[in-house]
């Protein structure tokens, strides 16, 4: 038993440390966005069902001695992928900038840990029936509490799941580099393949899946009919509903990190824990009235967004997972078939998460024009956690019909959430509105102006009135950042040529060419296409200046980098980084890498301009330390002139002249002294120490939306979208 619980305990702990590791490697590739891990979450869902059916296959089809030895070829076949494609994919893997995201993401994935992924995906019911098989497990009465020790080692497989889940973050990432976790997670890989390799060795010639005596106890047992199955199905699908819609609006909103995926997935699993290895921890009393709190709690946090700060979405929508998660889990666990058909159980239960995440990954941003997935999942729970009560217990009494009131109240909440969202008057103006991988897009006319919105944060402003169209506004007033910097780069240009070459990471509507003069050049790098449309069909900076801008599609980085191979430095005497979707941020855009790739694009007299406006988090710390590790000048500048939020802004130069100027020293800003530096490379990048912990909610500013869309100017001032 000691044997079987270690490799599925390693096997899980492999299984689970590889996900987050990988995303992390590939997120940068893809803009940093929140749906890379929802996509690699979709992506290793679908191989586990390709597991699960694999071992159900072998179960079915061939007897144990005989599906040990094709297991055992699997095994060196894993090895030898590893062999030829390593596990930390190669820069040929890297994306172009045309590719579909998803598409994308799914490639990398499959030719880089798809059959280590595929292997450790087969382990959790294969090893369990092994050890059916040699301990004639299939013929234990269930104990007292109604488990079996072969249903046991799931909740084992589930403990090595959460223990990778939670050393990531605080053990491997801040302490290993990606190459040294790679190698690790190899070698342990290896050691897996070893331990697997002797766990079969158990199974000897003759051996059969049942015995004869396992036959007679379960032929009286009704079979597996397809309702139960479509039970299991939808029992496991709403909560990887909820797990990933959950975890994309907490991206979306703060930033797509490590840690902001892993404490989702680690509730979800816990819940798969106390289900399956305490189910008599889960009570309809506590967790269905838990489940209609956490309703109000997670539609709230929909409507309210930017307004409440990070630690309180976190803690809330956290809530919803967990509640969720163990609502659907502790009825699925009820409702578990005997070992007989245990790979049959697990093969729905992991087609049923693949569904979840098939649904929210591609399904959803098809049919939706915004989030609305997290209220169709919180519609689903509330119905199944306390309608399956009903349809399942042969005897009822009224606590059952409570049961269905408290799914009927549970439910209505969302469901008037989504026709409230759903009817197109809740937003005055409201012009287009869109959805692609990438996260929301809106366009919305005001009185004055038309604005373009990024998830619920503004993005960009252009005037209606046609004398005003191309004034500076919004984020780039005279006394902006990148307005500072433009002024100071053509005070210390030579009088014969005051013209400006300018790179902007984020395009959002193009309206920093609002300081385009003369013949300036401004190349804009955006990774969202969808951007570009909108910037070219309903506003008008691109199409004024078309002779003077150049927009390149793909990730900013990614660009640069090809840039610098293939043609040398762009010499940009100006290169800013005002890249944000929503208010999340772009992580790989702001690591001492990173600037050492802007520096090698940058005009020996050129200047760096980042716009760093957030509610939630302090990237001076950030920059300050970069900086200083680069030898550059860096000054503090915070607009603040007429607006209820300021925005803030970090330059950096090598120019002594360019600080001499009378518009940088009159901008300039002290920097706070408290400030510890925080150092962000490729690496280690965390947010635990710039994140802003206090526990609040921003009272004053919700009023002003009414139950509207919030207009610019009470929304904080953030940058474009990368």
């Amino acid at each position: 038993m000691i044997r079987y619980a270690t490799t599925i305990f390693l096997s899980a702990f492999l299984l689970f440390q590889v996900q987050p590791l990988i995303a992390r490697v590939i997120l940068p590739w893809f803009g940093g966005s929140a749906s890379v891990w929802t996509t690699c979450m979709m992506f290793f869902q679908i191989v586990l069902v390709a597991g699960y059916l694999y071992s159900h296959g072998l179960r079915r089809l061939f007897t144990p001695r005989t599906g040990w030895l094709i297991h055992v070829a699997l095994l060196l076949l894993a090895g030898l992928n590893l062999f030829l494609l390593p596990l930390i994919p190669g820069d040929w893997l890297k994306p172009t900038g045309d590719e579909n995201l998803t598409v994308g993401i799914l490639t990398v994935l499959g030719l880089s840990v798809g059959v280590p992924f595929f292997v450790l995906s087969t382990t959790g019911p294969l090893i369990q029936a092994w050890q059916s098989v040699t301990s004639m497990s299939s013929t234990e009465e269930p104990s007292s509490d109604g488990q079996t020790s072969t249903y046991r080692l799931y909740a084992v497989s589930n403990v090595g799941s959460i223990l990778a889940l939670l050393t990531y973050p605080f053990l491997f990432e801040p302490n290993f580099t990606l190459a040294q976790q790679g190698f690790v997670w190899t070698i342990l890989f290896v050691s897996f393949c070893c331990l697997c390799f002797s766990s079969g060795m158990q199974i000897k010639p003759g051996m059969l899946w049942t015995s004869h005596s396992d036959d007679q106890s379960n032929e009286h047992e009704n079979p597996v009919s397809i309702f139960r199955i479509g039970i299991w199905l939808l029992l496991s699908m709403a909560p990887s509903i909820m797990l990933l819609a959950t975890t994309n609006l907490m991206c979306q909103q703060i930033a797509s990190v490590p840690f902001l995926w892993i404490v989702p997935l680690s509730l979800y699993l816990l819940s798969f824990i106390i289900c399956f290895d305490r189910p008599a921890l889960y009570r309809r009393w506590l967790f269905g009235p838990l489940m209609v709190l956490s309703v109000f709690i997670g539609i709230a946090i929909v409507h309210m967004h930017i307004y409440v700060s990070a630690p309180l979405q976190i803690l809330g929508l956290c809530l919803v997972c967990f509640s969720t998660s163990m609502s659907c889990h502790g009825e699925l666990e009820r409702v578990k078939p005997p070992t007989k058909h245990l790979t049959l159980f697990y093969l729905c239960v992991a087609i049923g998460g693949s569904l979840g995440g098939i649904f929210v990954v591609v399904v959803s941003p098809i049919i939706f024009n915004d989030f609305y997935e997290f209220q169709v999942g919180l519609i689903i729970v509330a119905f199944l956690s306390c309608l399956t009560p009903l349809v399942l217990v042969k005897q009822r009494n009224n606590w059952h019909w409570i049961y269905v009131m408290v799914g009927l109240f549970a439910a209505a909440v969302p469901v008037a959430s989504l026709m409230h969202q759903l009817d197109p008057n809740s937003v005055d103006g409201l012009v287009m509105k869109g959805r692609n991988e990438y996260g929301l897009t809106s366009v919305i006319d005001h009185q004055d102006f038309r604005s373009f919105v990024s998830g619920k944060i503004d993005h960009g402003t252009q005037k209606h009135q046609p004398d005003k169209k191309f004034e500076p506004s919004g984020y780039y007033t005279k006394n902006s950042g990148i307005a500072i910097a433009i002024q100071g780069q053509r005070m210390i240009k030579p009088t014969a040529d005051k013209n400006l070459d300018v790179g902007v990471i984020g395009l959002g509507i193009g309206a920093m060419l609002a300081w385009c003069e003369g013949d300036d050049r401004f190349t804009f790098y955006e990774i969202n296409s969808a951007v570009k449309e909108i910037a070219e069909n309903y506003f008008t900076f691109l199409s004024q200046y078309a002779d003077q801008t150049e927009v390149v599609i793909g990730d900013g980085r990614i660009q640069l980098e090809k840039s610098l191979r293939d043609t040398g430095s762009k010499k940009f005497d100006v290169l800013a980084a005002d890249a944000f979707s929503s208010d999340s941020i772009p992580v790989h855009l702001l690591t001492i890498e990173c600037l050492q790739l802007y520096l090698a694009h940058l005009a020996d007299d050129g200047v760096m301009v980042f716009h760093i406006s957030n509610r939630f988090v302090d990237l001076n710390p950030v920059l300050r330390q970069a900086a200083d590790e680069l030898g550059l000048h860096a000054v503090h500048i915070v607009d603040d002139h007429d607006r209820v939020d300021m925005t803030e802004w970090i330059l950096m130069t090598r120019s002594d002249e360019f600080l001499l100027t009378p518009v940088v020293k009159a901008a300039s800003k002290p920097w706070q002294n408290e400030l510890q530096p925080v150092r962000w490379t490729d690496d280690h990048a965390s947010l635990v120490p710039i994140i802003s912990w206090k526990l609040d909610i921003d009272w004053e500013g919700l009023p002003a939306s009414k139950g509207k869309q919030v207009s610019p100017e009470y929304l904080l001032i953030e940058g474009e979208s990368n």
